[in-house]
């Protein structure tokens, strides 16, 4: 393995040094990663250009300058996103401004200011219009900090809010699974390399802006295939701004479910939260200093109407954001964040036994610092240094739970005293620089990067003997397995590198290809991800474009995929006629078992591409039409497999799927006091099957053209805000959705399941959802104080997540989202 990796290594190191061959002193994109970029063209009342123009663009943080060079053109390369005006001035002319230019990650807005002759000091100052960026191949989604902090979120979790956008299905974007959606918080990124996820989460105040990249994304982006999250954290600015908060609901505040089920412990799912928060930011040197900090501290008493007991959540968010302007060509930003959390019973739900639960400790850090520095305004360089580590400890809420219990029934079902009676501790760090050089040459727009980093990974577990009972079947025995202790204890070099040229072929068409490298050590492997895209202004005046593209994108495997597939296993025993409830009875040597790999640790990766079009109606109004195909290979899949005397659980890079999906989208830009955004998806996922965990036996292999576990072919979603008179503002979302498939199983007397019928020949009922907040604000001198009211579900909806599957019963719901609840607020602003 490890002469495997060193090859890999080299390969990596060959193709990257082949790729400054290929784009010699040529690195990409006007704009950086956390960025956009303006372009600003000044001409007199004639049309004829004015070199030597001053222009300068300024935020509420920021202020940035250069002059127009003799074609009366200057790019400012590297802008944080955020809201300017732009202004220019020339000596014997009447100084002219654009406000509300609104920059956007990795987009350019093209600025033309025309100057009158005449000197004055009055500056005219006209409204900027919208744009569609012509020069992206792909299209974006973004919801801007308005939108973010006060759209209702039954959780208050920056990330779901992927779910109110476009294409996404339950984390899943596109039909890929919800664990190759990658996130990114100031362009570092935010999954958890162990078993993939958000790594940090933040307070909902906490978060300025918010894009999904669904598809089509360049080269810059690695390691996901689903779709790419850029988050970028509020920003200090150069006044002083301070924030209190506080969120409640109990249980009293939960509506019962519109139906009785059978099993129901509860008359509805208990539900306590509260959210308390605070947050400060402000300037230390205007224009050049400025900080922003946030802390929230949330408790949850959460459960479902089937389980005894409760799972009891006590968090600390935290984060801290540094930004340093020193000049105009140099940009600095230092991020820090934290959780820290303290679980009892870490799931809550009818198959666990109370007293077989488990409580834990899960702690966080991201550190990140990032510099931008402008050599002109054509060439730039971003360097970025980040550090994530993780420390997550499990333990049996009762020290004297030593068997987990496995009973199996005629039905299908399967009955379980617990599944977490072991002590494990899990540890992660990682650390990345990233180094991206960027240029503007003539009509290309070039980009070189860099990624390397080390992640090391030790997990430790011991745990504690299993017992599965089949005497419900028929069967005279039970199987009593005996577990060696776990320590897995891996580290290695990961590295990335690319080249991404975005060519302006003509007046209207852009041409972009890209092509990533990636080596992870995880498994060895060196994989190529091409990437093109066409791009086309179809009227000339960047209110139209019609878009296509196609590449592959490599997926990451988790440390999770071979910490299991490196576990020592252990040995079963035969027990006949067990007297009691746990491990007793006589036990017979039945033999090892053990887990295993096989084959090569191929990469997961998708072929994706994407036809569409967006198109500026009005000055408020952009609507999008896109259709996606995608070819999922080398998905991760688990099996159990007999080879007396040892059976094996198995992990192949073997699954195969496919997803086709239409997304009509519709945006209203905030404007007359309200914004908004509509979508409706139709898709269709196929094959693949679960994801890693879910142990196929020989009869259980997901059929290729079986319709996926996560499919929902009909999504239809709504969100937007509005500000009413007197002090109102009232926000809202609303998504419809086809509910998910399942398959119905029978069981044999050995407990292997097999298919009743087709794979996901059934489908749960539809799920939808209604959710509404409305503030109501009060001034006092500088102070503002508003009062907020939510409610989540407002009609109550039954929203089924899970059915029983058996022969008998399948179809009977053992988990739903919780009902109609309200949650209320208040808020001070200073």
């Amino acid at each position: 393995m490890a002469k495997k990796r060193m090859r890999g290594l080299g390969s990596a190191i060959a193709v990257i040094v082949a790729l400054f061959v290929v784009f010699p002193a040529t690195t990409a994109l006007a704009q950086g990663d956390l960025t956009g970029s303006i372009v600003v063209t000044v001409k007199d009342q004639d049309g004829g250009a004015l070199p030597g123009a001053a222009i300068t663009i300024r935020s509420s943080s920021i202020s940035l300058s250069g002059v127009t060079n003799n074609v009366g053109l200057y790019r400012f390369l590297a802008v944080p996103a955020g809201v300017y005006e732009v202004r220019a001035e020339l000596a014997g002319f009447t100084p002219s401004a654009l406000s509300g230019v609104n920059v956007r990650f990795g987009e350019t807005y093209n600025a033309s200011l025309t100057l009158q002759l005449g000197a004055t000091d009055k500056v005219t100052v006209t409204a900027a219009l919208p744009q569609v960026d012509v020069s992206l191949t792909s299209t974006r989604e973004h919801m801007d900090q308005q939108f973010v902090q006060d759209i209702p979120l039954r959780n208050r979790n920056f990330q779901d809010l992927v779910n109110l956008l476009p294409g996404v299905v339950d984390g899943s974007v596109q039909g890929s699974r919800p664990e190759t959606t990658g996130y990114r918080i100031d362009g570092a990124s935010d999954v958890e390399p162990y078993q993939s996820g958000v790594a940090l989460t933040f307070s909902q105040y906490a978060i300025d802006r918010f894009e999904l990249v669904p598809g089509g994304f360049q080269a810059r982006y690695g390691e996901f295939s689903g779709g790419v999250v850029n988050v970028t954290t509020r920003n200090g600015t150069n006044g002083f701004v301070g924030h209190l908060g506080y969120y409640f609901r109990d249980n009293s505040l939960v509506a019962e479910p519109p139906v009785t089920y059978p099993d129901q412990l509860h008359d509805k799912a208990p539900d306590t939260r509260r959210f308390y928060e605070a947050a400060i930011g402000g300037p230390i040197t205007k224009d050049k200093l400025q900080y922003f900090a946030t802390l929230e501290y949330r408790t949850a008493d959460v459960g479902n109407v089937f389980a005894a007991r409760t799972s009891l959540t006590k968090s600390y968010l935290g984060s801290f954001k540094l930004n340093y302007t020193p000049t105009t060509n140099d940009q600095w930003t230092f991020f820090a964040g934290a959780n820290l959390s303290d679980i009892h019973n870490t799931v809550a739900n009818k198959y666990i036994a109370p007293e077989f639960n488990a409580d834990g400790t899960d702690n966080r850090v991201l550190l990140n610092a990032q510099q931008t520095h402008i050599f002109s305004d054509s060439f730039f360089i971003e360097s970025q240094l980040s550090y994530l580590s993780t420390n997550v400890k499990l333990k049996p809420t009762d020290p004297d739970a030593h068997v987990t219990l496995y009973e199996f029934y005629p039905d299908g079902n399967t009955r379980t005293s617990g599944r977490y009676t072991s002590n494990k501790v899990t540890k992660l760090d990682r650390t990345r620089l990233t180094e991206t050089l960027s240029w503007f040459l003539g009509q290309h727009d070039v980009r070189f990067g860099a990624d390397l980093g080390y992640l090391k990974t030790t997990v430790s577990q011991r745990i504690n003997p299993t017992r599965f009972d089949f005497r419900p079947l028929g069967s005279e025995f039970a199987l009593h397995y005996y577990f060696d202790p776990v320590e897995y204890d891996e580290g290695g070099f990961e590295g990335a590198g690319y080249a991404q040229d975005t060519w302006k072929a003509g007046p209207r068409l852009t041409v972009d290809f890209g092509v990533r490298v990636e080596y992870q050590k995880i498994i060895g492997n060196t994989d190529v991800a091409p990437r093109i895209g066409l791009s086309y202004d179809l009227t000339g005046d960047a209110k139209t474009k019609l878009y296509a593209n196609w590449g592959k994108y490599v997926e990451r495997v988790y440390d999770r995929y071979l910490e299991w597939g490196s576990q020592p296993g252990g040995e079963f025993f035969y027990v006949f006629d067990p007297t009691g409830p746990l491990a007793d009875g006589t036990e017979i040597p039945g033999g090892g078992f053990g887990y295993r790999i096989l084959g090569d640790n191929k990469t997961p990766y998708v072929e994706s591409w994407t036809l569409g079009g967006e198109r500026l109606v009005g000055s408020d109004f952009r609507l999008g039409l896109s259709y996606t195909e995608k070819r999922l290979f080398h998905q991760l899949l688990t099996y159990s497999t007999s080879s007396p005397p040892v059976d094996f659980y198995d992990f192949r890079a073997d699954g195969k799927g496919s997803y086709r999906g239409v997304s009509l989208v519709a945006n209203k830009r905030f404007a007359n006091s309200w914004e908004a955004q509509a979508s409706y998806t139709w898709s269709r996922a196929e094959g693949m099957g679960s994801a890693l965990g879910t142990f196929y036996g020989p009869t259980l292999i997901p059929p290729q053209d079986s319709i996926e576990d996560s499919d929902r072919s009909h999504v239809f979603k709504l969100s937007g805000f509005g500000r009413l008179p007197w002090g109102f503002l009232v926000s809202t979302s609303y998504r419809y959705a086809t509910g998910l498939p399942y398959s119905i199983f029978g069981t044999d007397e050995t407990g292997g399941s097999f298919y009743i019928g087709k794979r996901n020949s059934h489908r749960m009922s539809s799920v939808q959802a209604l959710d509404l907040s409305l503030q109501k604000a009060f001034r006092i001198g500088g102070l503002e104080l508003s009062l907020v009211g939510e409610a989540f579900n407002v009609f109550n909806h039954e929203n089924v997540t899970a059915v029983t599957t058996g022969v008998t019963n399948h179809g009977e719901p053992t988990d739903f989202e919780v009902g109609r609840t309200f949650q209320f607020g208040v808020k001070f602003d200073f």
